[in-house]
């Protein structure tokens, strides 16, 4: 189309406005509030055609008015922002000694430490039970795991924050939802066995192979890449997901190149982030590489693994995978999720023969303690056991030495074994 057709649409004394938006599909923008200081609300009318976009546009503002001349909020407000104002309200309670300021302060720490840092600015009308699900299980992949306790202050702060949110008419119904029961036991962590790990790592080209459409494709071959860079280097998923070009760094160490990571994913609760270097095993450098031929073109400040080609979170791609597999319920009936292999990866580290636990602790970001917590209490036959009866003593990186990624005609990432 050109010309009259593309032209831009005003009414309703122009705050209504018709436009094509990157020379492509037609949206509104309604103008809401007193001249001059105006607050913009966008509506894409998914069409190409201007006279059906303006009808669309025209009912669309008709309700928008309405609603403010009701005293409605047309402004979605994000998860964080109703708790702002639902805290603010709860200081005047307590300024009235209605409430104790302990239970403010449990509240901020709630908010400010777990809810708000997961949920960030996602508005309120779009997190249902699915999504507070997810949310669990992001609190449950944590290394510091959290009580049971702690688990039911999360839950009960996430239905007074939805509480408020029907009480201001901002939603019509709070999402339902179930406080997970967990057990507490600090050593359940879950690891896989090398027999496992070997049937993930050989599987994952295939898994590439069978996408039905690119962007399936693009996801898997994130997911094969982030996958063995976790496996040998035990960060945390958080980590990885926050890593920049700038944070990657190649040097050489007796005559091999080595890889390291500027690891920021690790959250003090307080605003700060505890920043600490990650040094990769020797195949992590092999996936790197293979992963730079694969997004070609990239600035330092660019996302490594960028969300776009997942399309969805880190957890159920994994999850896919592994129920696939007929891995991600162990012999224990234990849950394996992504950060199992951080706990792969500590299994097999302390049972290398020369490589003590401080080095270990150091590496994957975390402390002695945590380590001797989770992992201590095995002694080395134990540690064999948990890898399937296979000994890495011999200095095996836990890699296999099976496997490395090669880029296909077909640009689809394959797997050679090594002669």
């Amino acid at each position: 189309m050109s010309g009259d057709d593309d032209q831009p649409y005003h009414d309703f004394d122009g705050k209504l406005r018709v436009e094509k938006y990157n020379g492509r599909k037609w949206r509104a923008r309604a103008s809401i509030g007193e001249t001059g200081n105006y607050k913009y609300k966008y509506q894409s009318l998914k069409t190409n055609d201007r006279k059906e976009a303006i009808g669309i546009a025209k009912r669309w503002y008709v309700t928008i008015e309405n609603k403010v001349n009701a005293g409605e909020t047309v402004f979605e407000k994000s998860i964080s922002d109703i708790a702002k104002d639902w805290l603010e309200s709860f200081s005047k309670e307590v300024s009235l000694g209605k409430q104790t300021n302990n239970m403010l302060t449990v509240y901020k720490t709630t908010i400010g430490a777990h809810i708000s840092e997961y949920f960030k600015d996602t508005p309120i009308s779009k997190i249902n039970s699915d999504a507070i699900t997810k949310y669990f299980d992001w609190e449950l992949e944590k290394e510091k795991r959290p009580s049971q306790k702690s688990l039911a202050w999360y839950s009960l702060t996430l239905k007074k924050l939805f509480e408020y949110a029907v009480q201001k008419g901002l939603i019509r119904t709070a999402p339902s939802f179930k406080t997970p029961s967990i057990n507490e036991d600090p050593t359940n962590r879950s690891a896989f066995d090398p027999n496992e790990w070997a049937k993930i790592a050989s599987y994952l080209p295939e898994w590439i192979k069978l996408s039905k459409n690119l962007q399936q494709k693009n996801m898997r071959v994130t997911m094969q890449h982030l996958i063995h860079i976790l496996y040998n280097t035990g960060m945390r998923t958080s980590d990885i997901t926050h890593l920049k070009w700038s944070d990657y760094n190649e040097f050489n160490q007796d005559n091999k190149i080595r890889c390291s990571f500027l690891c920021r994913g690790k959250s003090t609760g307080k605003g700060k982030v505890n920043l600490h270097t990650t040094i990769g095993e020797l195949d992590t450098i092999v996936w790197m590489n293979s992963w730079k031929s694969y997004v070609r073109t990239y600035q330092p400040n660019d996302l490594i693994f960028p969300n776009k080609l997942l399309g969805r979170s880190l957890s159920d791609c994994f999850k896919e995978l592994v129920e696939y597999l007929g891995l991600y319920i162990d012999k224990e009936n234990k849950t394996r999720p992504l950060y199992s292999l951080r706990h792969t990866y500590a299994t097999v580290m302390l049972a290398k023969e020369g490589v003590d636990i401080h080095t270990i602790a150091k590496n994957m970001g975390t402390n002695v303690k945590n380590i001797e917590q989770t992992y201590g209490h095995l002694s080395v036959n134990e540690l064999t056991t948990k890898l399937g009866g296979r000994s890495v003593a011999t200095g095996n990186s836990g890699t296999l030495g099976l496997i490395n990624p090669a880029v296909g005609d077909d640009n689809v990432l394959v797997l050679r074994k090594k002669k």
